[in-house]
């Protein structure tokens, strides 16, 4: 299967709606805890190869597959959850005007890591409902920019994303939730804000 990997300074139409692998990557450690200093050990050399611009490796060797991301940090691990891609990629006829290209809904992975550098492939937390068309997650349909964060009061990770139609006119919010961060999340549903 062909994955898409995340490349760091990715040009902006390769990013439109959200923040370049770059700066979610600055973003991060700006608003979440500080990492631990990297020990001298295989840490600091996962550092030291790191590269602005080029492909991000997991700590299999495998690209990084979680576009329009979100992080959480629990219990000093951070979780890095985004849209996993892997397929051809296609334009509809319904978003030509604006170049909407897509590529078919897999589900969405999470990575995992200590020090923001060494990324885990946890594997993918929810997954697409192929064989029902009319399921938010089916294939056809859109599902992106998942954020998690975790319910004191229920004990769950809730897992919101941005649902929609293939021609983005349904523009609904779907929500799911699982009792470990690394899944697997059940969906509930989606709602539109806005009524």
């Amino acid at each position: 299967m062909k994955h898409i990997p995340v490349i760091l300074n990715a040009p902006s139409r390769f990013c439109r709606g959200s923040l370049s692998a770059l700066a979610f990557f600055v973003l991060a450690q700006c608003t979440l805890p500080v990492a631990q200093p990297l020990a001298a050990t295989a840490q600091s050399t996962a550092a030291a190869d790191f590269r602005p611009g080029k492909v991000w490796l997991d700590t299999a060797g495998r690209p990084i597959n979680a576009h329009g991301g979100g992080m959480l940090f629990h219990k000093g691990t951070y979780y890095w959850y985004g849209e996993n891609k892997e397929g051809r990629t296609w334009l509809p006829e319904s978003t030509k005007s604006w170049d909407g290209y897509r590529v078919d809904v897999t589900g969405i992975r999470c990575y995992s890591s200590k020090n923001l550098f060494q990324w885990q492939d946890r594997g993918l937390v929810l997954k697409a409902v192929p064989d029902d068309l009319a399921h938010d997650l089916h294939p056809s349909k859109v599902c992106e920019r998942p954020k998690v964060i975790f319910n004191s009061r229920t004990r769950k990770f809730v897992m919101w994303m941005h649902i929609d139609s293939e021609n983005y006119e349904a523009a609904r919010a779907g929500v799911a939730v699982a009792d470990q961060p690394t899944g697997p999340f059940t969906y509930l549903e989606s709602v539109r804000p806005e009524g």
